[in-house]
């Protein structure tokens, strides 16, 4: 699986992203609000949680928002079932890893996708660590990367306030990955 990722520099990035992103997030938990397992799961799923994207066609990774057609939300509302349906018949990762991933687009009040239910805490970090690191990279689509102000307000449609305030007072943590991704600086 993580072969799959790495052929594509655009998911592979994000993926370390969403993987450094949720560690920091973890560390800054109230001890013991997350088991060692649930630990272990939820940062495997950092990993490999957009593997679904590894079947969508090359040009939708190009194609702005407002372009895009029925049919390429289709796809994209698809590739966490397909993602968690390939870590699955691998027979490699936990069940609870691959319901992360399969949830990993889901929001509070079953407003996400695919399955439209509540997520979990550990569903919600992945969220929160995905869509924030999403809105600070560079994307095809976008002329610019958004601000670190700009992704907590994304960030901030979904997720409890106590992870809000974890994103917004470990900027100097947030900073090094964005210095990562905009100038490949990484030691």
């Amino acid at each position: 699986m993580i072969k799959k990722l790495c052929k594509n520099p655009i998911l592979s990035a994000h993926s370390f992203n969403v993987f450094y992103l949720s560690n920091v997030v973890i560390d800054c938990l109230p001890k013991n609000t997350l088991s060692k397992q649930q630990i272990d799961d939820l940062l495997t799923a950092a990993v490999v949680h957009d593997i679904g994207k590894t079947t969508w066609p090359e040009s939708l990774f190009r194609k702005s928002k407002n372009l895009l057609t029925k049919a390429d939300w289709d796809i994209i509302r698809a590739h966490p079932a397909i993602g968690a349906n390939m870590l699955r018949e691998t027979g490699r990762y936990s069940e609870e890893t691959i319901r992360i991933v399969e949830q990993h687009h889901e929001r509070p009040g079953g407003t996400g996708y695919p399955h439209k239910i509540e997520p979990d805490l550990p569903v919600i970090i992945l969220a929160v660590c995905d869509i924030y690191s999403a809105c600070v990279e560079f994307r095809k689509y976008r002329k610019k990367p958004l601000s670190h102000e700009e992704a907590l307000c994304e960030v901030g449609r979904f997720a409890p306030l106590n992870l809000i305030q974890i994103l917004s007072t470990t900027r100097p943590k947030i900073q090094k990955m964005e210095e990562c991704i905009f100038h490949e600086t990484c030691n």
